[in-house]
This record gives C-alpha cells, structure tokens and sequence, in this order.
C-alpha cells in the first residue's frame, strides 16, 4: 500500500502543468511564438498544428474587443415594440447556444487537462495540447463575455 501511494506521489510530481502564459498571453505573444516556429527550418504536422492553433488564437483576440452589447430601447411605437420582441427572442436563442457551447468547452478542457496532466513535462505533444487548452480558455472566456450581454 506504502509502494503504491509513494508511485502516485512520484508520478504527480513528473506530470506536467499547464502552461498559464499561454493561457494569459495577449496577441503580441502568439505572434512573437508563430514568429518562432516559423523561423524552425523543419516543418511537420506538430509545427503545422502550432501555427494554426497560434493563428486561431490571435484571431480570437481580435473578435473579442468587437463584442458589443444589443441595441434595447425602450419603444416609442407599436413597429419598436415588435421590433424589440424579435431582438429580445434572438437574444435569448443566443443565450441558449452560448450556454451549450461553454458547456462543451468545459468538457473539451476537461479532457485536456487530464491529458496534459498524464504527460511528462518532456513529452513530444504536450506544446500542442497546451496551445489547445489556451485556445478553448479564451474562447470559453469569449462565449462566457457574450452570454453576459445576452440577457
């Protein structure tokens, strides 16, 4: 019993973390890192793999300042009135599915954490698993921002 707790302890203690700069960086760090890669003279799929996950995420830093909360005043006339209940429906509907997609990144980072975590700090893959977990924090962050105004 003593050998299998101590196994558990060593084995926690090769795991690998997740990377938080990844997760906190800003556009100017996903470009300096693609900026990086692509100046590596050997290109396979795990290169292929950062560049676009980098490139997604500095795309979703870009989407995120152009949110901007729905136009609801109140109506003057009967045409606002209805005009305000269409807005208010498609506001709810987009509720609805923000709410399913940030319930689906919830599980895709679950399974990347338990991932990362199985993984030595050395592992072949673990760059990459590290860029999706930062990719689906931010756009979980973004989904969560958007559901705010939709209310």
């Amino acid at each position: 019993m003593r050998l299998l707790f101590f196994l558990f302890f060593a084995f926690m203690l090769f795991a690998a973390d997740i990377n938080q700069t990844l997760i906190q960086g800003d556009s100017k760090l996903y470009r300096q890192l693609l900026n990086q890669i692509s100046k590596q003279k050997q290109t396979n799929e795990d290169t292929s793999l950062q560049k676009a996950l980098l490139k997604k995420l500095i795309d979703l830093e870009k989407s995120s300042a152009k949110i901007k909360p729905p136009k609801l005043s109140p109506p003057k006339k009967e045409g606002d009135l209805l005009e305000l209940i269409d807005t208010y429906i498609d506001v709810a509907k987009q509720k609805q599915v923000l709410i399913q997609t940030i319930d689906t990144l919830d599980d895709k980072l679950d399974v990347l954490r338990s991932q990362i975590a199985g993984l030595e700090n050395n592992a072949t893959n673990l760059n990459d698993l590290e860029l999706q977990y930062a990719f689906y924090v931010k756009e979980k962050a973004l989904a969560q921002k958007k559901s705010r105004y939709a209310r």
